[in-house]
């Protein structure tokens, strides 16, 4: 079994939770958020950051055109 790491947990959030939450401000981290900084040994900010920035990078952030 491979060891979990720190990106990949950030690519599970971005492609299998639900993160409407980034866009609250002030943005508090979700439970699985938290999870994952407690896991990793960072903090909630940091979670949503590199999410922030993940979802960004892909393309998630973009609404579908019809």
């Amino acid at each position: 079994m491979k060891r979990p790491s720190y990106k990949h947990a950030i690519a599970w959030l971005a492609n299998n939770d639900d993160c409407e939450w980034l866009a609250d401000e002030p943005c508090y981290a979700s439970v699985c958020a938290s999870l994952v900084a407690d896991l990793f040994g960072v903090d909630d900010a940091r979670v949503v950051a590199d999410l922030r920035r993940y979802i960004h990078n892909s393309g998630l952030d973009r609404k579908p055109t019809q």
